[in-house]
């Protein structure tokens, strides 16, 4: 009789130890399965980080580039010499004169700029704001120059207008100098700025002949 019950005793044991090896067995595969998850979804969140930076560093190398040639345009566009050649053509030239105004093909930096304005540092922020919104108003501006309400100003008013561009890009070459600054101070712009501003080409004078 007590042979028995020892048998039973054990094969309980037996069975209790199985389960409790089962239950440990399949507690470490469910732990494996969230630690390889957690790692896999830490991966995966640091690429998406890494991505997201170099899609920000992409964006102010573009900011960059960008700026600097538009600062070379307005300078052109508002040049002493040519406002004042611009001027004699006014008294000169036929009333309804008007200047030729190249169309501009569109940029997508602004758009990009504004899929990443929330990442930046309030003064650089601040900054690409003031330059944009300024650019902006200046080339809408200009481009009003060639436009038949223009032609239609009389010879004063028109010279006015020239004075009022001018004022206009002035604003724009002086957004440009605080925007420069803040690049190249701004933490996420500081190690691209001098790799970008290195590469660009040296200012010419575009009236060498003047």
């Amino acid at each position: 009789m007590q042979s028995l019950f020892a048998g039973d005793t054990r094969s309980i044991t037996g069975a209790l130890l199985l389960l409790a090896i089962t239950s440990l067995v399949g507690v470490l595969g469910w732990l494996s399965k969230i630690v390889l998850q957690t790692m896999a979804d830490w991966r995966q969140r640091r690429r998406d980080n890494d991505d997201r930076q170099e899609h920000l560093e992409e964006v102010l190398v573009d900011i960059l580039i960008h700026a600097d040639f538009d600062d070379r345009s307005v300078a052109g566009i508002i040049d002493t010499r040519r406002i004042t050649a611009l001027k004699d053509q006014i008294d000169s030239g036929p009333s309804d004169y008007r200047p030729f105004v190249p169309s501009e093909a569109p940029d997508p930096t602004f758009a990009d700029y504004r899929g990443v304005r929330r990442r930046l540092e309030i003064e650089l922020m601040v900054a690409c704001d003031r330059f944009f919104d300024n650019s902006q108003l200046f080339h809408g501006y200009y481009a009003h120059l060639a436009t038949a309400e223009f032609a239609a100003l009389s010879s004063e008013r028109k010279k006015q207008a020239l004075d009022t561009l001018v004022a206009l890009g002035e604003k724009v070459q002086a957004d440009y100098q605080r925007l420069s600054q803040a690049m190249e101070t701004a933490p996420e712009a500081q190690p691209i700025y001098s790799k970008v501003m290195s590469a660009l080409p040296p200012r010419q004078d575009i009236w060498p002949n003047a």
